[in-house]
């Protein structure tokens, strides 16, 4: 299996929600093939209010803008239209 087709498993936050623990998803390419599929999945799995219209890296803030860019066994945060909050207290940073 090629590095671009094997599953990549990483953990979704939602935007400045502290009491959501986070999400476990799973990103196979056969079925998430591009970045305009991704943000509705993400929006649906973790039952966010509104759409979500980027990823972002949990401390940085770096947004993330598709999904050859998204790492295995990293964490992310899924934004809405609001702006960006750090989470760096899930991390305890």
């Amino acid at each position: 299996m090629t590095e671009q087709n094997r599953a990549k498993r990483f953990k979704l936050y939602k935007n400045g929600d502290k009491q959501f623990l986070g999400k476990e998803f799973v990103l196979n390419r056969r079925r998430i093939r591009t970045w305009d599929a991704f943000l509705p999945a993400v929006t649906s799995d973790t039952r966010c209010a509104e759409a979500v219209r980027s990823i972002r890296t949990p401390v940085g803030g770096t947004r993330i803008q598709n999904l050859d860019q998204l790492e295995d066994s990293s964490n992310y945060v899924a934004v809405g239209m609001g702006r960006f909050k750090r989470i760096g207290w899930v991390f305890n940073l």
